[in-house]
Formats: structure tokens, C-alpha cells, sequence
């Protein structure tokens, strides 16, 4: 949207990302807000109660921090954000407020040898650094155990025409061997956000 005052041509607030895009209850979590019209922002607007997300100072036209402070009794789901300036409010971007701990990716993390050992149940907070991304992360597991993988990525990114995520899955054993794969389809779980049931053969590290 533009708006016109006294022949001055104002763009409005532009959100690209907000990385993490989300937290757990009770937690609170810095986040980067990226974009364009960024250093003029005022104000924050998050649907629903139990969610404050609080703008830092500062001045970058194309990044911004901002505290994302979540109730420990707040309901689990995806909110919509949006920011405003004095004269106009931004697009729609969409946060997620879960129910495990979450850890951010550290690059690199997309070879066997580079990833990280996590605890279950966890959120991965992933972030694509290019056209495309591989990340990764390593859990202990047990036969018999029964784990659940998604990927919740295009429910976090507000608008399919502005930008997108087509996800895929896999889980490898020890020594790099695919296991389970699930790419999500239109017909799937939630389109293009893959999700896969795993049940490990034997106990030990898988990626």
C-alpha cells in the first residue's frame, strides 16, 4: 500500500522473515525482523493473548531486533503479526508458539559431520541461507521408540506468493544411510510441509 501526503509518496512496512518465527510457552526469545521500511517502525500487533513481541531501538531500514515474550498460558498455535510506523501497518508474517524447547540452527549443519546432538522432543529452528538448504541435526534413539518429524514451514510463511518453502525430510543411520524420506505433496498432511512417522531399527544416533 501507498500513502500520499501533501504529494509525498510513503511506501509501507515490507516483512520478508522473522527468525526464529516463533517460541515456547513461557519463554522469551530475541528475534530479526527483515524487510524493507523497517527503521520507522512503532508498533507491534499479535493476534490473540499470552504473546508480546516488543521492538528494540534501532535504526536499519532492512533489519530490526525485537523480544518476543511468551505467557506460559498462552495457546499453542500460529499467530499472525503485523508492524506498524506512524503512517501504516506491514503485511501479515505468522509466528509459531509451542510446547517443547527450541534451539536455533548454527551453520554448518548440512554434512553428517557438522551436525549438532539434540535432546527429545525438540523444535528445530531452521532457516534457509539460500535457494536451497540442507539442515540437520542428530538424536539418540532406541528400538522400539516411536518419534514424529514435521516440517512446519510454508504455515509459517504468511503468503505462498511472496515466498515459500517446498519441504523434504530424511532420516539417515549412523554411517549416512537413508531410513525413512517424506517430501509432502498438495494431497499430504498440510501440502508442502512433510511429515513422517519413525521407527528405529536398532538403538543408536540418527540424523
Amino acid at each position: 500500500m501507498l500513502v500520499t501526503q501533501v504529494g509525498v509518496v510513503f511506501a509501507a512496512p515490507k516483512i520478508t522473515s522473522i527468525y526464529p518465527a516463533g517460541a515456547m510457552r513461557g519463554k522469551s526469545v530475541e528475534v530479526t525482523i527483515q524487510g524493507t521500511g523497517l527503521k520507522d517502525l512503532r508498533h507491534t500487533l499479535v493476534q490473540g493473548n499470552g504473546v508480546q513481541l516488543s521492538l528494540l531501538p534501532g535504526t536499519d531500514d532492512t533489519s530490526r531486533k525485537a523480544m518476543l515474550t511468551v505467557a506460559s498460558d498462552a495457546a499453542p498455535g500460529r499467530r499472525e503479526v503485523r508492524f506498524a510506523d506512524e503512517r501504516d501497518a506491514s503485511n501479515v508474517r505468522i509466528i509459531s508458539i509451542g510446547q517443547v524447547p527450541e534451539v536455533n540452527e548454527v551453520e554448518p549443519n548440512n554434512t553428517p559431520d557438522k551436525v549438532s546432538l539434540q535432546p527429545l522432543p525438540i523444535c528445530f529452528n531452521g532457516r534457509l541461507s539460500e535457494g536451497s538448504d540442507r539442515d540437520g541435526f542428530k538424536v539418540r534413539l532406541r528400538k522400539g521408540q516411536v518419534v514424529l518429524i514435521e516440517v512446519e514451514g510454508l504455515r509459517v510463511l504468511a503468503n505462498i506468493y511472496e515466498s515459500w518453502l517446498k519441504g523434504f525430510l530424511e532420516v539417515t543411520d549412523a554411517s549416512g544411510r537413508p531410513l525413512a524420506t517424506n517430501q509432502g505433496t498438495v494431497d499430504d498432511y498440510y501440502r508442502w510441509d512433510p511429515v513422517l512417522r519413525f521407527d528405529p531399527p536398532a538403538d543408536g544416533e540418527y540424523t
